[in-house]
């Protein structure tokens, strides 16, 4: 089926949706259209869905793929923050964020489907005194290795996601988790502050399913 015949079935069931898809879709394509106008190091491509605050500062690279949604959540909106020249964020396709803030000194990659509620992903660590002014970004940020985050990736409300840290694909970050300088792999669910180990989701599918 057609994204064309979606939207006529959408349309039909639900009018209420299918304006606020409108609508939506809109407000992406002007978001698309400022950036392009105003910092074209920041990479937007269509159809790109805004129903909250969307915003993105700072001297970095910043490249979202295709199909992505921006939703509300009680955080309003998503920030995305580059603190150097050199830092480059890239997120993949049909990825959906309900309330989200990155800052990014040297790379964040978030890969495509990976939904997130309020969270923080953040590749590095600020001395107290880092004034975040238009021409001081990042002169006083530590020096960290960068947050990589696989396809598939499920990321929990108030988790917090810290420099050197490897998010294998398939997998989830529970409820208020943070995870720094670890590697959590395929199809595992980490959780705890601070995470130390993850467990393999697979293992606790099938102690619930004897459990019962």
């Amino acid at each position: 089926m057609s994204n064309f015949a979606k939207f006529v079935k959408l349309f039909r069931e639900n009018p209420y949706a299918a304006a606020s898809l409108v609508k939506a879709f809109l407000r992406g394509s002007v978001n698309i259209l400022y950036y392009k106008c105003v910092n074209p190091r920041v990479v937007i491509k269509q159809p790109f869905f805004v129903y909250e605050k969307f915003e993105v500062s700072g001297p970095g690279r910043v490249c979202i793929d295709a199909n992505c949604s921006i939703f509300p959540s009680v955080f309003r909106g998503v920030s995305i923050i580059t603190l150097t020249p050199q830092a480059e964020v890239r997120i993949g396709n049909y990825c959906s964020f309900g309330g989200m803030m990155i800052r990014c000194q040297r790379e964040v990659e978030i890969g495509d489907r990976a939904m997130a509620g309020y969270s923080l992903i953040q590749d590095t660590l600020f001395t107290e005194d880092l004034n975040l002014c238009e021409n001081n970004y990042g002169q006083n940020a530590q020096t960290d290795s960068g947050v990589k985050i696989g396809k598939n990736v499920w990321i929990g409300a108030h988790s917090c996601i810290l420099q050197n840290t490897r998010i294998g694909d398939d997998s989830v970050i529970s409820l208020g988790a943070v995870c720094r300088n670890m590697e959590v792999k395929d199809y595992h669910l980490a959780s705890g502050n601070p995470c130390r180990h993850s467990l393999p989701i697979a293992r606790i599918v099938q102690y619930r399913g004897a459990s019962k």
